[in-house]
């Protein structure tokens, strides 16, 4: 469905680019898409965007932070962890422009790092 709302979206902009107005779009759209077709007053902020110069692209639903885990992204988060170790996913999120989340995997999935104790053992500690 929203693959659907895109396209017709996005024709709605292509007509409103092409100088159609707004009853001549609706006309089309709803011939084209029956029953789909993007109501009065979306058509007329679509071309209010067009005529200001705005992002008029369809984004519902489009994560746009996404960050692919490169070879190369993930050599950076671990040149990042063996340069000082007790960085925390905050500080590499502000070094490495990525979501908590990419980083977090790249951490736990691509290098096989895991948090296993914020302290050691009492058994284990020299006083």
């Amino acid at each position: 469905a929203n693959i659907i709302i895109s396209r017709i979206h996005n024709f709605t902009v292509d007509l409103a680019k092409a100088g159609k107005n707004v009853k001549e779009i609706q006309e089309i759209v709803e011939a084209a898409y029956p029953g789909k077709a993007l109501s009065r007053s979306q058509v007329y902020k679509i071309m209010k965007a067009l005529k200001n110069g705005e992002n008029v692209d369809y984004n519902r639903g489009i994560d746009t932070t996404k960050t692919v885990r490169t070879p190369y992204f993930i050599e950076s988060v671990r040149s990042e962890i063996e340069a000082d170790r007790k960085l925390t996913i905050p500080q590499l999120v502000s070094r490495l422009s990525a979501c908590r989340r990419t980083i977090w995997l790249a951490i736990n999935n691509d290098l096989g790092l895991r948090k296993k104790s914020s302290r050691w053992p009492k058994l284990l500690c020299d006083k």
